[in-house]
């Protein structure tokens, strides 16, 4: 039987092991907004740009939403953006130091990925957005990761030496997407585009590579447009703006990558 949340409006299902939360949702068809799954594994967990995400029995938070905002499809980029911001803001909760979103919206630690969001969307032949599901992993009671994760992942335990609750970490994050989801819907845009600026160093100033349908694009980041896509100044001097891409730190000559 699905449960309530607290005093948000989310409909928990909570299964032992499926293949993927995002999957599994996307087949509801029926499923009223707010509809949130959970489970203790995933065995094809998937985060952007087709990768697995590693969903170790017991260890994350493996949940998606079901949100159905029907704005226009070019705002679409405000949801990732909220998420982010929803899951940035629930580590910072925990206590967790050097929190950071990589746009637009890898969840890390010291560079180290500790989260990530997959939005999932379907559109109506208007062009609204009429189903978006939000898939949001975080590492949480994970001690280790197989190779070659171990060099670009953390959790939760890894940073702090505790393990925690997994459910007192869903319901935080329920609480701070439902929060950023009413703003958005309420209030509009300024309000998301501050705080994720806000959270994230990637933002502005900060030299960048994107790979962008295979071409190379490098500069350094100047905000956010109207859209929420990531505004990046060239070396020639002109902006570019990445719609979607694969963000990478590039570091100054001379700066040391961290340990």
């Amino acid at each position: 039987m699905p449960e309530t949340s607290g005093h948000q409006p989310f409909l928990i299902h909570h299964l032992p092991t499926v293949d993927s939360t995002n999957t599994y949702l996307k087949g509801m068809r029926e499923a009223p907004e707010w509809t949130v799954v959970t489970a203790d594994e995933q065995t094809a967990g998937r985060g952007r740009q087709s990768n697995q995400w590693h969903s170790a029995a017991g260890a994350g938070l493996y949940l998606s939403a079901l949100l159905c905002p029907g704005t226009m499809m070019r705002k679409a980029g405000w949801l990732s953006l909220l998420a982010a911001v929803a899951g940035a803001e629930t580590l910072l909760d925990l206590g967790l130091d050097g929190v950071d979103i990589k746009w637009p919206n890898d969840l890390l630690i010291g560079e180290r990925k500790i989260g990530g969001i997959l939005i999932e969307s379907e559109t109506s032949s208007s062009g609204r957005l009429e189903r978006a599901i939000v898939g949001i992993g975080i590492n949480l009671n994970h001690h280790l990761f197989p190779p070659p994760l171990d060099q670009t992942a953390t959790s939760y335990r890894i940073e702090t030496g505790r393990s925690i609750e997994v459910a007192l970490v869903r319901t935080r994050l329920l609480e701070r997407l439902a929060h950023w989801y009413q703003q958005w819907c309420n209030e509009g845009e300024s309000a998301i585009r501050d705080r994720w600026l806000a959270c994230s160093s990637y933002g502005r100033g900060r030299a960048v590579g994107v790979t962008v349908a295979g071409e190379r694009v490098e500069g350094v980041t100047a905000g956010l447009d109207l859209e929420g896509a990531l505004r990046l100044i060239t070396p020639s001097g002109t902006v570019r703006t990445i719609v979607t891409g694969e963000v990478s730190h590039l570091r100054p000559v001379g700066e040391a990558p961290s340990l």
